[in-house]
């Protein structure tokens, strides 16, 4: 919408920003008028002091992620960050809309994917993220060699649909074997690998543009991006696959009882 409100309009900072502050004024109204659920809690100092640990029985699981992990955030970051520009000095786009098609595009095709996908396995669901992952990434350097566009907004709904169950992925693979005392440290862990995926491509990137141009780095990128997807493929079919049965979640074995023991008291003190 507002790369369209782009194409109309004569006064575009005011068109943005406004939008952006209407809309963040409605959703903080939203926010403050919603009554809270949960009871409230005493928290103590020690309650906020930060922890990243990946526990002994989760680190198998999560070494065979990191690399999906990586590649689906990488491909996020580096789309946000050039997607615009490549449609226009690559693709022809003339427009705002045109690239702004693109990254509706990217976000749509991974809600659309993991919502389709969200009953089947684990090892399904990352298995599927990882192939289209690698596949949309091959396409869409393809269709930049080629210059055409239409290819390129298909091979970044195919990439879209790869980000969005990436991440379903792995945390239906590692979450039922986490202890509720574990949640908290485990998903610091990830998001702290997500984040820095989505940040160091991308001034990689932009170090990479004047030397290679958009189209090269793009390409460089997208190379890695596809050996990632296919490190990470393999990896997962290498993890034992559960004998048979409806409710393939189980993919793995349970975490030790100690870890249910600690979770206990834990759910007992914070209801």
């Amino acid at each position: 919408m507002l790369a369209l409100l782009l194409d109309l309009t004569s006064e575009p900072t005011t068109a943005v920003f406004g939008s952006l502050v209407l809309a963040f004024l409605i959703v903080a109204t939203v926010v403050w008028s919603t009554p809270e659920l949960a009871p409230k809690t005493r928290i103590r100092r020690g309650d906020l002091r930060p922890r990243f640990t990946v526990p002994p029985h989760l680190r198998r699981m999560f070494t065979a992620g990191v690399p999906v992990i990586i590649a689906g955030w990488a491909t996020n970051g580096l789309f946000l960050a050039l997607g615009a520009d490549l449609v226009g000095s690559e693709l022809g786009g003339s427009t705002h809309t045109q690239a702004g098609i693109v990254i509706f595009a990217l976000a749509i095709s991974g809600v659309t994917a993991s919502s389709v996908l969200q009953r089947r396995s684990a090892r399904t669901i990352s298995l599927y993220a990882t192939s289209a992952l690698a596949f949309g990434t091959a396409v869409s350097i393809g269709a930049l060699a080629l210059g055409s566009y239409s290819a390129y907004v298909a091979s970044v709904a195919i990439v879209g649909s790869g980000f969005g169950t990436a991440f379903l992925g792995v945390l239906r693979t590692l979450m039922p074997h986490t202890a509720s005392s574990e949640r908290a440290a485990v998903m610091a862990v990830i998001y702290t690998v997500a984040y820095l995926a989505f940040g160091v491509p991308t001034i990689v990137a932009g170090l990479l543009v004047p030397v290679l141009t958009l189209s090269g780095t793009m390409t460089i990128l997208g190379a890695i991006i596809i050996a990632l997807s296919l490190v990470a493929t393999v990896l997962r079919l290498r993890i034992p696959h559960p004998a048979a049965g409806p409710a393939e979640t189980d993919d793995f074995p349970e975490p030790p009882t100690g870890s249910h023991r600690r979770s206990a008291p834990d759910r007992e003190e914070r209801p």
